[in-house]
């Protein structure tokens, strides 16, 4: 406005006007803001400043109104009539936002005397585009906050940092039952909507906000017209410049939330009480139980099941598992029962009753029914009772049978004919006193006495199958060969699975060698592999045809006449019933190899579930025939300072009884022996858990009434 003034305030002598006019122009151009002069009466323009020229171009001598904002005539908005006339010598600020380059401008318009004499135009517009902008965005956004404010379903309350009420919306008004007049002003402790108990906290968190800026979501017990609501507030900061001039509350009734959250709560318990007595149900239930849906996938299963078939819980819960798993894996003859499987998956209403023979030689009875929600299949239900027990005994009443038959048939026949032989013998001898009749009468005799051995084998093939227990084949076969007179050489040594009847098997096998195949030298191998112990008896007798090895073994079989046909046979039918298997081969140069193969004390519960038979405690063989000796047991605790010691595990809940059990395991020397009584559950699987994690032997662990006694090799 000075420059103004000075250009109104020349007078005097043209050549100073002249100069102070140049001086004017120079200051004019080194202004960056917009400065031009136009003739109020014809609009032209008489000067530019340089930042005219830079924004509109050389524009001297054209008219205002075209070159500045591209009309065919003057502005209709043209201010001369603010600065002219009665106003000549005021002037006049104003904003506009030019129809050319499309920027707002804060323009200052004023009448100045030309060097001429004559009153001018001037003008300089300042770009305040950027600012205008700012306000215009400005003021949408509070409009949009304003209408959000409003339209929010959720209660929303503005309250300066001192806690009183500035603002709120219809929402906010509609959760606390009041008029916006009798919330606005108030500080929010006066509304008598919190409890007194709460509003230290909620003073001491608003507190807190101002310094932190973020103190997540608060829930809150409201009291309206007596009736006790739940609101959940999530307070935020407000700033402008920087600065924090309020708190915005957002407010959300939550009172059906919660009250659905407590039904769930409730809905909840009660099916956690019918789930527990579900599982309770399903885990009692010596049956293992599988449940899955219309597609063949795992629904529900208990535990019994996956100990039944030995496979992991996360197998038994992934999408690939199915009964055809157990199909191809553990069941005898995998087609028959896929095929049941299928024809059920086709019959989804048909109920069924069968058989199935696993590998392992356990018989399980298969019972499946259909599930039902409401009238639709939605899956079956499979049960597999273990009847491998029942099979064994019905097994082991035929084999009674057959011993009897076979009793019945030496005693009544064989013997009876012998008897008559040693009488006819001895009653012409006293008549002829020829020897050869004692002879024969003694030969007699001896085959009716070697008739009676194997009839108390055949006894012992039947009454000793109530438990098989560990033994150490070198000591058994060392007990025996003090009977032989051929030279008996033993090598090596392996813990086996048997019973008292494995003494009868190396006797047979030694006695024929000797006495059929005229062997003076026995070589006998004993050696562990795996889970398995095979043991080879080589002999250097006159051997076996080929032709007859396949009938060795096979009742009433003798190839040289002098046999009762039922050595062989026996030991052949109780290596059956251990599990195991026996084979004969040609030795070199001369005689014959019979291979044992037996499962190891390694495999003990694979044999037990296998055959179906308990298994005892950890004992060997001692023998009536030789001086007591000193069991695998004793011979384990002069070695090693072994131990054997009871652990009364009774009264601790799981998994105590293992950690209990661990702590007192890793203490003891190798080859002690643990002894130990529970009531837990889940010890016997908590047990199987632990041995197979720490490398100790768990020989047998029995459940009777609830309490579990387990015998544990360290």
């Amino acid at each position: 406005m000075i420059i103004i003034n000075r250009v109104d305030s020349m007078r005097g002598n043209p050549k100073e006007l002249n100069s102070e006019y140049q001086q004017l122009l120079s200051i004019f151009d080194s202004i960056d803001e917009i400065v031009y002069v136009s003739d109020p009466d014809t609009c032209e323009i008489l000067y530019i400043n340089g930042a005219t020229r830079k924004t509109f171009g050389d524009v001297i001598g054209q008219k205002c109104y075209q070159a500045f904002q591209n009309l065919n005539e003057p502005c209709s908005f043209c201010t001369n009539d603010q600065i002219f006339g009665e106003k000549t010598g005021q002037t006049y600020i104003w904003e506009f936002q030019n129809r050319v380059n499309n920027r707002w401008y804060r323009c200052i318009d004023k009448a100045i005397r030309w060097p001429d004499g004559r009153w001018v135009r001037y003008e300089m517009a300042i770009d305040v585009n950027e600012r205008i902008i700012a306000e215009k965005s400005l003021k949408e956004s509070e409009e949009k906050y304003r209408t959000l404010f409003e339209a929010s379903p959720e209660g929303i309350v503005i309250i300066s940092l001192d806690g009183t009420i500035l603002d709120c919306n219809s929402s906010a008004m509609k959760i606390s039952g009041s008029r916006k007049e009798e919330i606005i002003g108030k500080h929010f402790t006066q509304l008598n909507l919190i409890k007194e108990d709460d509003i230290p906290r909620l003073t001491e968190l608003l507190s807190l906000l101002l310094s932190v800026e973020n103190i997540g979501i608060i829930e809150l017990e409201i009291i309206i017209d007596k009736e006790t609501k739940w609101i959940e507030v999530f307070p935020s900061v407000m700033k402008k410049d920087n600065q924090i001039y309020a708190i915005q509350i957002i407010v959300r009734d939550i009172t059906g939330r919660r009250q659905a959250e407590e039904d769930l709560k409730k809905a909840k318990r009660e099916l956690e009480k019918t789930v527990s007595l579900y599982t309770a149900t399903l885990e009692s239930t010596g049956n293992g139980i599988l449940a899955v849906d219309s597609k063949g996938k795992t629904m529900n299963f208990n535990q019994k099941f996956a100990d039944m078939w030995n496979i992991p819980k996360s197998t038994l819960e992934s999408e690939d598992f199915s009964l055809l798993t157990i199909s191809q894996d553990h069941v005898k003859n995998p087609e028959d029962f896929i095929a049941k499987i299928n024809e059920l998956s086709s019959q989804p209403d048909a109920v069924s009753n069968f058989f199935i023979e696993c590998n392992d030689g356990r018989i399980l009875r298969v019972y499946t029914q259909p599930m039902y929600s409401g009238e639709i299949s939605t899956g079956r239900v499979w049960s597999f009772h273990d009847v491998t027990e029942r099979k064994k005994m019905e097994g082991a009443l035929i084999q009674l049978n057959e011993v009897l038959r076979l009793m019945n048939k030496n005693l009544r026949h064989d013997i009876l004919n012998d008897l008559t032989a040693v009488n006819s013998s001895i009653e012409i001898y006293n008549e002829t006193k020829d020897e050869n009749l004692l002879k024969a009468a003694f030969k007699s005799v001896e085959k009716s006495i070697s008739l009676i051995e194997r009839m108390r084998e055949l006894e012992t093939l039947v009454t000793s199958g109530g438990g098989l227990k560990p033994y150490s084949a070198r000591e058994v076969v060392e007990g025996v060969i003090k009977r032989h007179k051929a030279k008996i050489n033993v090598k090596g040594d392996c813990t086996i699975v048997a019973d008292d009847a494995f003494v009868s098997v190396i006797d047979n096998i030694i006695g024929n060698a000797e006495t059929h195949g005229n062997a003076d030298k026995i070589d006998i191998e004993i050696d562990s592999k795996a889970d398995f112990c095979e043991i080879r008896i080589a002999d250097n007798g006159t051997g076996i045809p080929d032709k007859i090895k396949d009938e060795i073994f096979e009742e009433g079989f003798s190839g040289d006449g002098r046999g009762t046909g039922l050595g062989l046979y026996i030991v052949r039918r109780t290596i059956e019933r251990y599990g195991g298997d026996i084979c004969v081969e040609n030795n070199e140069p001369r005689g014959t190899i019979f291979i044992i193969t037996l499962k190891a004390v390694s495999d003990y519960y694979g044999i037990r579930s296998s055959l179906g038979i308990p298994v005892s405690g950890y004992k060997p063989i001692v023998h009536s025939t030789s001086k007591v000796k000193k069991t695998r047991m004793k011979d384990l605790k002069e070695s090693s300072k072994s131990e054997e010691i009871e652990l009364d595990l009774r009264g601790l809940k799981c998994p105590q009884p293992i950690l209990k059990l661990n702590s007192k395991a890793i203490k003891l020397a190798k080859g002690s022996v643990i002894r130990a009584t529970a009531d837990c559950p889940t010890f016997e699987r908590d047990l199987r858990i632990w041995a197979a994690k720490t490398g100790n032997t768990v020989l047998e662990c029995l459940e009777k009434n609830g309490l579990w006694s387990a015998h544990i090799i360290t």
